[in-house]
């Protein structure tokens, strides 16, 4: 019983504690919007999509100087599926990316949360290959941040004009490229102190099985 409360206690501790890393997982459903004719033997327009990412929540801002851009590199494991088509990169890298403006001027306000992956896998489409994932989230009200910290918790509902998710394919010969967009219907991100609470209820199913077992 005091290694239960000892196990509650640390994870009390971890999902309260602002240094630790979780990685936040930010997963989404959509439906396809706009199909490039020179894509369009693969998609369907209509087509439901899925897709997430991850960033640990830890992660520095690297442009710490400006209050108004939180700039966040390294997200990982993303997986797009658009229809029957899967496009995954392990990400990783700087150039794999996290952005949120608060407030940003583009000739409207806006708060936009903007994410990219390169080195991208998937199948070809005739010459055009896989280069590029993206997803964006923007809100003309910019209420939807406060600060450019990198959210813990996103709502679809918060964000005025909705979110798109994208694939891009490149052709190396012609050097054009195509884009498939997906507007997206919901946006999930479970908080860091809700995946505590989980792994909370599992010791508490464990340690329950252990005493039906003695």
């Amino acid at each position: 019983m005091r290694s239960l409360a000892a196990s509650a206690l640390a994870l009390v501790a971890f999902a309260a504690g602002p240094a630790t890393a979780v990685p936040l997982t930010v997963s989404f459903e959509g439906t396809v919007e706009f199909i490039p004719a020179e894509l369009a033997s693969v998609f369907t327009d209509g087509d439901l999509a899925s897709g997430s990412f991850q960033i640990e929540s830890t992660t520095a801002d690297t442009v710490p100087a400006n209050p108004d851009v939180g700039f966040y590199p390294g997200p990982t494991s993303w997986s797009f599926t658009f229809g029957s088509y899967t496009a995954t990169s392990a990400g990783g890298t700087a150039q794999d990316y996290v952005r949120i403006d608060n407030d940003l001027v583009l000739g409207i306000t806006i708060d936009l949360y903007s994410a990219e992956a390169f080195d991208v896998s998937g199948a070809a489409i005739g010459s055009f290959e896989p280069t590029r994932l993206g997803f964006s989230l923007n809100d003309a009200n910019t209420t939807a941040f406060s600060s450019d910290a990198l959210p813990t918790s996103l709502d679809l509902a918060d964000f005025s004009q909705g979110g798109r998710a994208s694939i891009r394919f490149d052709d190396p010969v012609s050097m054009t490229s195509a884009t498939v967009t997906v507007v997206l219907t919901s946006v999930t991100v479970p908080e860091p102190g809700a995946l505590a609470l989980l792994g909370l209820a599992g010791i508490g199913l464990a340690a329950a099985r252990a005493r039906r077992s003695r």
